[in-house]
């Protein structure tokens, strides 16, 4: 018989009182933003292995990352790094909608800026023609970073590392406003493609290491992008 005097619960002998152990919460990733679908997200750094690397965490199995024909090396502790005069890249295999309301973030150290004024290195993404639609961002000459959705904006920064991104038509740097990115219109678009930009094939590659990158099919607030953005930076 057992009794309960109170709070105090008397088993007689030899019966023991089982409970459930708790379990702990399981924090989110850091892609993971409330209400906002994430397409696809890369951590290269702090992956189990290089294969591990080019899984879509946020959905494993649909849109892991395939190798270039050239491709970057990987280290657990650097994520990947490109060598732009080995024109490695990965393919993501997605395609972005041409609305204007996707984001994209990476995050990126190590970057090798040069004066070829005509040309850039890009991070990650695809381009269209001229005045239309493009989805990428990349470094430019030796002060300038190059964001593309729909048309181009165009910033002063000479920065080799941090978090760069857009959400809609806002350009982003370490989670800060960088500018507005203009509307440009339709086009014929490619995969988004990481450590070049997909321009019918890959161009315009990168030098320098990616540790993470994250896409999604809506536009982040600028408190999620500032939130996201320093989830990255600590990766």
């Amino acid at each position: 018989m057992v009794v309960r005097v109170g709070r105090i619960t008397a088993y007689p002998p030899g019966i023991i009182e089982y409970r459930q152990p708790k379990t702990a919460a399981v924090a989110p990733g850091w892609w993971v933003v409330a209400g906002k679908t994430c397409v696809a997200a890369y951590q290269p750094k702090g992956a189990a292995s290089y294969v591990a690397s080019k899984t879509n965490l946020a959905s494993p199995g649909t849109y892991n990352c395939s190798d270039g024909a050239a491709y970057p090396t990987w280290d657990t502790a650097v994520g990947w790094s490109f060598v732009l005069t080995s024109s490695q890249y990965l393919d993501t295999g997605v395609t972005p909608a041409q609305d204007h309301t996707w984001s994209m973030f990476v995050a990126f150290n190590s970057a090798t800026r040069d004066d070829w004024v005509n040309n850039w290195r890009a991070l990650a993404g695809m381009q269209g023609f001229t005045a239309k639609f493009s989805f990428a961002i990349a470094l430019f000459a030796t002060g300038n970073v190059r964001y593309r959705h729909g048309g181009l904006l165009q910033t002063t920064n000479n920065a080799t590392s941090g978090v760069l991104g857009f959400a809609g038509s806002t350009a982003y740097y370490n989670g800060s406003s960088a500018g507005t990115i203009p509307t440009g219109t339709t086009d014929t678009i490619y995969t988004i493609t990481i450590g070049a930009e997909n321009y019918t094939t890959p161009a315009r590659f990168y030098t320098g290491n990616i540790t993470g990158l994250a896409i999604y099919s809506a536009t982040l607030t600028g408190t999620e992008a500032a939130t996201l953005s320093t989830a990255m930076a600590a990766l």
